[in-house]
């Protein structure tokens, strides 16, 4: 009962030249980054990384503020003493921040 499943006559080429393409794009972006680190020029490749995520870098800075004011404002009612801890903390915040990106920078590089 079992009958055999033929498939189209140009489906072989169609995926053969599908391959092919994405192997040579694969090829082709492997060796220009390769190409960077050969090169010496790691510092080229770091700051064009640095550009691409300092986007998302600078998300971290309001999202803290946002953090600790909220945070502080559910535990404290007076207002001086809820910017006063705030402020203490968005601080705190942002130095741990700081010195985990320090450390994860060091270990990549």
């Amino acid at each position: 009962m079992s009958a055999a499943v033929r498939k189209p006559a140009g489906l072989e080429a169609v995926n053969s030249e599908v391959a092919g393409n994405i192997d040579s794009r694969f090829n082709n972006r492997i060796a220009g980054s390769s190409a960077l680190f050969v090169n010496g020029s790691t510092n080229d490749r770091r700051q064009e990384l640095v550009e691409q995520q300092m986007p998302t870098i600078f998300y971290a800075v309001p999202l803290s503020l946002a953090v600790s004011m909220a945070y502080c404002a559910s535990r404290y009612e007076l207002p001086e003493r809820i910017f006063r801890s705030a402020a203490a903390m968005f601080v705190k915040i942002l130095l741990g921040l700081l010195v985990l990106y320090g450390v994860l920078w060091f270990f990549s590089s």
